[in-house]
């Protein structure tokens, strides 16, 4: 399998992931626009320290490393930020049809 395809399956697998979770939990979603923004801010800064410890991981040439650092830390955080993008598409749609 290409890296191309593998990364195209990565982020199909992820959203999969975060859609079933908003349909499967669809109280953790906050009903308060500053909540989700604390939500969109903690997925950036986890981002950032999360790519940080990929970059580290796979530095140590290491498979087991490196599985670790795309299914134990890739996986989830770009899972949580497919999730915050739907909490916040969710509360785009319910302002505009006035349900909020």
């Amino acid at each position: 399998m290409s890296p191309s395809a593998y990364g195209v399956l990565f982020l199909l697998g992820a959203g999969a992931l975060a859609l079933w979770a908003y349909v499967r939990w669809p109280r953790l979603m906050p009903s308060r626009l500053t909540r989700i923004l604390v939500h969109v801010a903690v997925a950036i800064v986890a981002t950032h320290f999360g790519r940080e410890a990929i970059e580290l991981l796979a530095s140590l040439n290491s498979v087991g490393f490196s599985l670790a650092a795309v299914f134990g830390i890739a996986l989830p955080l770009l899972t949580y930020n497919l999730l915050v993008a739907l909490w916040v598409l969710a509360l785009l749609a319910a302002v505009r049809s006035g349900s909020r």
